[in-house]
Parts: structure tokens; C-alpha cells; sequence
């Protein structure tokens, strides 16, 4: 059975257009994505990861980056689910006082409102479309997004797929299972 997993911006910078190496991540992302293509899974791009992909990308090679994508992934809109698990994660920041608010968070982090806000976009259409994970190397995504979605880091070494079907164990016999049994005396010759 095939997992929905999302993927944030960097991911996509590295494991897809192959840009800004850092700590070998892309490597580290090609890997990711190739695992869970192999095994089949449904790799969700958000549309403002798409949006924060392209807008770097001049005009004449955005065509070729968007079918790229298209071909092997697939866009989820920020919809009418998507404003609903939003306006849910803003409210829950906004009415919170604790040092983990929103507030505090944009303030402590000097993170942009508009970074945030789309960020919260990213989560709440992964959240909304159910997705099993966030895969993102952005440590204040994280810090907000883990309370709705998991939120995973890249991994270190690639993940491994085997073809081969693991064999059942046999069953250890136990020691009152070996009494019970008769003994037989070997044959005579």
C-alpha cells in the first residue's frame, strides 16, 4: 500500500533541481526521494513548495523544472481542507501565551510574518491531505508543524529498500515440548 509523504522547499532544492549542497544533502534527498518512489509512495509537493522552487528559475527553464515535477510528483493546492487545518494551527498560536506561541516564536526565531505564515501553509496542506510525514531540514517548521504532522529529517545514510521477502521464523520448540515427545532408540544393524 502506497504512503502519502510530503516533502518542504529545501528537499526539493536539493533532491530535485540538485542546488546549494550542504552536508551532502543532495545526495541525502536524491536518496530519500528515489526510496519512496521505489516503494511506490505518493510524493506530495505543497503548492507554495512548488511556488518557493520556481520563483528563482528564469522564465525559459520553468516549463522544463514544472513537468519535471509533474511527471514524478504530485501538487496539492491549498484548498478549502487545507484553510481549515490553517486557520486551526493559527488559532491554536494565536490564543496560546505560552513561550511556544506564535508570537514569541516569530519574535525569539527574527522570522519574517510572511515566512511564517507560509510555512503554516506547507503544514496544513500536508496535514490536510493526511500525509504520514513532513520531510524538512527547516528547524522553526519543525518547531511548530511536529504538533499536527511528523515532521522528519532527511537521513543521514540511505534508506533501504529489499527485494527479498522475509521468511517466517520457525518455532522454537520449548522444553516440555521435547519430553513429550517419544524417543526412539536407533535402529539396530
Amino acid at each position: 500500500m502506497s504512503r502519502l509523504v510530503a516533502i518542504d522547499t529545501m528537499v526539493c532544492i536539493w533532491g530535485i533541481k540538485k542546488e546549494a549542497d550542504r552536508d551532502n544533502m543532495i545526495s541525502r534527498c536524491g536518496h530519500l526521494l528515489d526510496y519512496h518512489q521505489k516503494r511506490g509512495d505518493l510524493i506530495m509537493i505543497p503548492a507554495p513548495v512548488l511556488g518557493e522552487m520556481l520563483a528563482p528559475v528564469p522564465l525559459e527553464k520553468r516549463a522544463e523544472l514544472s513537468n519535471l515535477v509533474a511527471n514524478n510528483f504530485r501538487v496539492f493546492a491549498y484548498d478549502i481542507l487545507a484553510t481549515e487545518s490553517f486557520a486551526e494551527m493559527m488559532y491554536q498560536y494565536l490564543t496560546d501565551k505560552s513561550p511556544e506561541s506564535l508570537t514569541a516564536y516569530r519574535i525569539e526565531a527574527r522570522v519574517p510574518r510572511q515566512k511564517v505564515k507560509v510555512d503554516y501553509m506547507i503544514a496544513a496542506i500536508a496535514h490536510a491531505q493526511k500525509a504520514e510525514c513532513l520531510y524538512t531540514d527547516d528547524e522553526e517548521l519543525r518547531k511548530f508543524a511536529d504538533k499536527f504532522i511528523e515532521v522528519r529529517s532527511v537521513p543521514m545514510r540511505p534508506p533501504i529498500i529489499s527485494d527479498k521477502k522475509i521468511q517466517p521464523v520457525q518455532q522454537a520448540l520449548n522444553l516440555f515440548e521435547l519430553f513429550e515427545k517419544p524417543i526412539t532408540p536407533p535402529p539396530n544393524t
